[in-house]
Parts: structure tokens; sequence; C-alpha cells
């Protein structure tokens, strides 16, 4: 067994995961821009999981919640920003100067 947030996973289903991970990467390589925002997606994926993870604390530590972090771990606005990067890898025409446009 594996452990990852404190639950158990049995090593095949995160064999599945990393396989699916791998695919998902493997077909975005391909994408015009996967290289300039694959940083930016990066960061997105981590923000969404952080944004996960506080939703389940929300969920299970109620007494340990603020509303700074309320505001900012918004999972269901987290989710859109990878999304939004694939868009962005796919598209050769987007002028990146109008990235900042994107976040509001």
């Amino acid at each position: 067994m594996i452990l990852f947030y404190g639950k158990s996973f049995s090593e095949k289903k995160l064999i599945l995961f990393k396989d699916l991970w791998n695919y998902i990467l493997r077909e975005m390589r391909a994408l015009p821009r996967f290289e300039e925002f694959f940083p930016i997606f990066e960061y997105d994926i981590r923000q969404m999981f952080n944004a996960m993870y506080y939703s389940y604390l929300a969920n299970t530590k109620p007494e340990t919640l603020n509303l700074k972090e309320a505001k900012i771990y918004i999972a269901n606005n987290m989710i859109i920003f990878p999304y939004i990067d694939i868009d962005l890898m796919a598209s050769p025409s987007f002028d990146i100067t109008e990235y900042h446009s994107l976040e509001k």
C-alpha cells in the first residue's frame, strides 16, 4: 500500500494514474506551444491540488478555516486553469501579452 494524503491506495491504482498522466503529457507535447506554457500548466496543476485538498480540510476540519484562505482556495475556480493552459498550448496565434486578462 502507498499512502497519499493520508489515504491508502493500492499500488495498482497509482500505476494506472501514473500511466494515464504520462499519456496525457505525451499528447500535450505535440501541441505547438507546449514548451512555452508547460511551466504555467505545472503550477496550475499544483494549485488545483492545493485547492482540492483545502476543500477536503474544509469538510473534515471546518474549525481550522479562515475567510482569506477560503477566497484563495476555491476548488471550482482553480480547476479551470489547467484547461486554459492546454487551450493556450494549442493556440499558435494567441498573443502572450494578453495572458494577464485571462486570470481576471
